[in-house]
């Protein structure tokens, strides 16, 4: 049946699908060797556990038609799609860049545990020339600052830069902590999005040959056109700016530097960077280049977490960062050869993400509301 049945079934879980078309997705359904994934067949076929074992079988079908190779068992395929059935669930969330998100209903609906943790939100430092620093949560909007001739403003979450005539240029960092983001305009125009565990040092005017900032963490820029070239400094790399949007991933618990072209064109290193193209750079000085789906690397922009066959501990560090947590793996929990793919909002708690998790087998304990601790799995 092939395709057919995905759309079938889809349509079905989406609840448009028709009486003839869903008798199809039964009768298929009722046809698979629940055996082999451990979930009991029973009679029920409304809404509750049918749908659930639905969308489990959904996902593995569709991972078992695309890997043409030996194949697991089919139970395994659930697992290694892992978030992937957030999809079917109702849980991806598109929402607009996060200065303007608003809390999508299904978090509402959802119950929230004793010891939950907020998701991050938007908060920064901003460290002025002279080492004072403004915090920039509860701030109104207005002038906040002012260096010289270059006047400072906050609107809406977001900082702007107005230098009068040729300012003598002094060095700002804004700076998030973990469980905070923010964005800028620089005094060029540029915008950037910083995320979180991120900081961005930059001077507040652009009086020279060229106009350079450096960085740490991850950001996302939309640079503006001038005759300066613009460049980022980060993690003893220089990314040369020749179009106008990227993102770069640069944490330090991270293997590479990643930077992604959305677009434009790019250069790191000797390497000149096109749509799609991505470069990652690693401390032992080596780079590849790849294409890729540049949707992953922007959703922390858009109000999204998203995942493409990434290991434990890496879709882990990336909950850490934004829900402000601590993690320890227990037996070798770490090791996980499972890959997990999917999708979800930013703006759900901890304890809700984790409950989806833990239907893909992922075992944990939350300690103290600030330690996330990784259990071996079965």
């Amino acid at each position: 049946m092939g395709s057919d049945i995905t759309i079938l079934i889809e349509k079905y879980l989406e609840g448009a699908a028709t009486d003839a078309e869903r008798e199809v997705v039964l009768s298929w359904y009722r046809s698979v060797d629940h055996s082999v994934i451990r979930i009991p067949l029973d009679e029920e076929y409304e809404m509750g556990g049918i749908h659930d074992r639905i969308r489990a079988l959904l996902m593995q079908h569709i991972a078992a038609t695309r890997v043409p190779s030996r194949r697991m068992p089919v139970y395994r395929w659930a697992a290694a799609a892992a978030v992937f059935l957030l999809l079917a669930a109702g849980w991806l969330w598109y929402a607009r860049p996060f200065a303007h998100r608003e809390q999508p209903a299904v978090a509402a609906q959802l119950p929230v545990g004793e010891h939950d943790v907020s998701p991050g939100h938007n908060g920064a430092i901003l460290t002025l020339a002279d080492g004072s620093k403004q915090v920039l949560d509860s701030l109104q909007n207005g002038v906040i600052a002012t260096q010289g001739a270059t006047k400072i403003s906050l609107k809406d979450h977001q900082v702007s830069y107005a230098a009068a005539g040729d300012a003598a240029p002094v060095y700002n960092t804004m700076s998030t902590p973990r469980g905070r983001e923010y964005q800028l305009v620089l005094p060029d125009g540029t915008r950037v999005w910083l995320n979180a565990a991120s900081s961005l040092t930059y001077p507040t005017a652009f009086n020279g040959l060229e106009r350079v900032v450096e960085m740490t963490g991850e950001a996302y820029f939309e640079v503006k056109h001038g005759y300066k070239p613009f460049r980022v400094k980060v993690n003893g790399e220089t990314i040369t700016d020749l179009g106008t949007r990227f993102n770069v991933n640069a944490y330090t618990d991270e293997p590479a530097t990643v930077t992604t072209l959305i677009e434009g064109s790019v250069r790191v290193s000797d390497q000149v960077l096109t749509p799609g193209e991505q470069a990652a750079f690693t401390p032992q000085r080596s780079i590849r280049v790849s294409t890729c789906d540049t949707s992953v690397a922007m959703a922390w922009v858009n109000g999204r977490f998203s995942f493409h066959e990434v290991r434990l501990r890496e879709l882990v560090r990336t909950l850490a960062r934004w829900y402000d947590v601590d993690v320890e793996f227990q037996g070798g929990s770490e090791n996980s050869a499972r890959l997990f793919s999917g999708e979800l909002g930013r703006s759900l708690t901890l304890m809700q993400v984790l409950r989806i998790l833990t239907k893909t087998h992922v075992h944990y304990r939350l300690e103290n509301g600030n330690k996330l601790v990784i259990l071996p799995g079965e």
